[in-house]
């Protein structure tokens, strides 16, 4: 599973020398992930991420450093050992908001999101000083405009046979990875999805994020409300943009609503990309079936958004295949 000192270490913190090892699904992640524990049922645990992409790890260390010195809701990390690309971490339970949010609806959900929510604010409001790391891979026209290709790649291209954008398409590619560009940075997750946020003792707690930087202000809340693994009512929707657009302050002025959207856009874009690449080329069909909500997702808020008609044409002609 991974090397002596690790290993040892674990040992060492769970007070046995056979401990009980579960491997964990985690999604698209390259990592592996285990929950490492005593032998009795009531034991206390721990969980072992291991990569082999060192620079990935050095991003999680630095990262979760900071974030934890600066108030962020993240696992604790116990042990670091970067000859292992190995981390003990506290455990943040086996309740994601994902499962919450399935598992409840109404004013029990809203209560919920809006406090995820919040955290996302509070995190949006941390300094960098301390912490280059954030500010070395900002997310800026190049990333977005990255994210436009990839859903033109594999979404359009390789799962769809649109190998070839139809007029105007491309102008509005250009002009939302512009748009957003052009806005303030601030520190952003990066893959901030219910997925990606736990509920130990029902409080969040912020997983995955390795990929953080300096983006702009709108795409993790976008990312949030619009996301494909939890089918959101419109209300609902509404409700947890207007709570994230009140605290903004005046940013952006009269266009936050809109640029919100615009957010939503390239994130859905970068979603479907993603589902089809790791359905069909990474070993994971599972994903193929989020196909369908993030599409959904994409028309309803082209619908809403101005200025992308090319953009909004060809996403109401698509139809999934069947079997989808």
């Amino acid at each position: 599973m991974t090397g002596k000192r690790c290993f040892a270490a674990l040992r060492e913190m769970l007070g046995t020398e056979e401990p009980l090892v579960e491997e964990l699904c985690k999604g698209g992640s390259s990592r592996r992930f285990f929950r490492v524990s005593g032998p009795a049922m009531t034991a206390p645990s721990l969980i072992l991420s291991i990569t082999g992409d060192m620079e990935e790890f050095r991003y999680y260390v630095a990262l979760q450093r900071h974030f934890e010195l600066n108030g962020v809701p993240v696992p604790r990390f116990y042990g670091v050992f970067p000859e292992e690309g190995a981390v003990i971490m506290s455990d943040a339970g086996r309740v994601s908001l994902f499962d919450a949010a399935l598992g409840c609806s109404g004013s029990d959900r809203i209560r919920l999101y809006l406090k995820v929510m919040g955290e996302l604010i509070r995190f949006q409001s941390i300094g960098v000083e301390g912490c280059p790391e954030l500010l070395e891979r900002p997310f800026g026209l190049d990333s977005l405009l990255w994210e436009s290709s990839y859903f033109a790649e594999f979404f359009l291209g390789q799962r769809l046979g649109i190998r070839s954008l139809p007029e105007g398409v491309p102008e509005c590619f250009d002009r939302v990875a512009r748009t957003l560009a052009a806005l303030p940075m601030r520190p952003m997750h990066r893959d901030f999805q219910s997925q990606n946020v736990f509920l130990p003792e029902g409080e969040p707690c912020f997983i995955d994020f390795q990929g953080a930087r300096m983006g702009n202000v709108f795409y993790d809340a976008a990312s949030l409300v619009y996301d494909p693994y939890v089918p959101l009512s419109r209300d609902e929707r509404d409700e947890l943009a207007s709570a994230f657009l009140e605290n903004l302050e005046g940013c952006c002025g009269k266009d936050a609503r809109g640029l919100l959207n615009l957010a939503a856009v390239s994130r859905l874009m970068q979603a479907l990309g993603a589902y089809a690449n790791l359905s069909m080329n990474r070993g994971k069909p599972s994903f193929a079936v989020h196909m369908g909500p993030g599409l959904e997702n994409l028309r309803g808020v082209l619908e809403m958004t101005e200025g992308l008609d090319a953009l909004k044409v060809l996403v109401e002609k698509i139809e999934l295949p069947k079997n989808i």
